[in-house]
């Protein structure tokens, strides 16, 4: 049951983590204007980015009880600081350099300031180990409050009109899912996968999608809040039908350290094959983009591991 349960919780993260290469890629052509088609392009975009975030934090709050068991609210703070914060600070500043050193090849363009605006001003993607470390320091102030209560407070923070802070916005935006990740953990888990649920729930989810965006007409993806749930539960259910499968598998126990390091190699990726070999094929940019961009991780982290380095992905002391 707790191996099957694992497999599933990892699975789940494998999917996500290409869904967040695939988009970041997606991303990165279309700035380099290789993508001619708006259309398609906003389309395929809001369709991943309407879920594949939320599904993250909803996955976080799975495991925030057995936090709190484990660790005393500052001890948890504490590990929390040195497991998110430490690497957001690294990673960010790593991106920083690399973005300046090469600006002539990327997307983006950066200066040294904006390392010491990390404090309130995070970066894509690394904003998210900051809004994660938020969001367990929002729990811990109200551990004392009743789940139903924290639940209530999370609807709050989601219906705040838009604050133009962006460390405020994504905390508001996305504390909800990781608060239901941790009041339906027990339930998902009790739950039988049916193939039936898969041919019902993702017609419903582009339907919901579909309201949303040409109906409803909401502008901001991140207020695509029943696609959003949707969407993660067609992931869930997907990995509990899905057994024994070890690449799935791989990726999910890799997953941190692909979200950490993918950036890297897809824009290293695009640019060797635009700057240096002229290529502008989109179907071969999205292949070697997302394939590079979840091996490439892997493979660092092998000869991390192997040469016994310290320093990169936790706080070594």
């Amino acid at each position: 049951m707790m191996k099957k349960k694992i497999d599933w919780v990892n699975y789940s993260k494998a999917i996500g983590i290409i869904l967040v290469v695939f988009g970041h890629v997606w991303r990165g052509i279309n700035a380099k204007g290789l993508l001619t088609n708006n259309f398609a392009f906003l389309l395929i975009d809001d369709l991943v980015y309407s879920f594949h975030m939320p599904l993250f934090f909803l996955i976080s709050g799975f495991f925030v009880s057995n936090s709190f068991s484990k660790y005393n609210n500052k001890d948890l703070v504490n590990k929390k600081a040195k497991t998110l914060m430490y690497t957001y600070f690294v990673w960010s500043t790593v991106q920083i350099l690399v973005n300046i050193i090469l600006s002539n090849y990327t997307n983006n363009s950066t200066d040294f300031w904006a390392i010491l605006k990390l404090v309130y001003l995070p970066i894509s993607p690394f904003w998210y180990l900051y809004s994660l470390f938020l969001m367990y320091l929002l729990y811990v102030f109200t551990s004392s409050i009743n789940i139903k209560l924290n639940l209530f407070l999370s609807i709050i923070l989601y219906l705040v009109p838009n604050t133009g802070i962006s460390l405020v916005e994504n905390l508001f935006n996305f504390y909800i899912y990781f608060v239901l990740g941790s009041l339906f953990f027990n339930f998902i888990v009790q739950y039988n996968e049916r193939v039936q649920t898969l041919f019902f729930s993702i017609p419903l989810f582009f339907l919901s999608f579909f309201i949303y965006k040409y109906i409803l007409k909401v502008d901001d993806i991140r207020f695509y809040f029943i696609p959003a749930i949707i969407g993660s539960i067609i992931v869930f259910n997907l990995s509990k039908v899905l057994s024994n499968n070890k690449i799935l598998n791989l990726l999910g126990n890799n997953s941190l350290i692909i979200f950490l390091l993918h950036i890297f190699f897809t824009a290293g990726t695009r640019i060797f094959l635009f700057n240096i070999l002229g290529v502008s094929s989109v179907t071969l940019h999205l292949f070697l983009g997302l394939i590079i961009g979840l091996i490439g991780p892997i493979i660092f982290n092998y000869f991390y591991v192997k040469l016994n380095l310290k320093g990169l992905f936790v706080y070594p002391f």
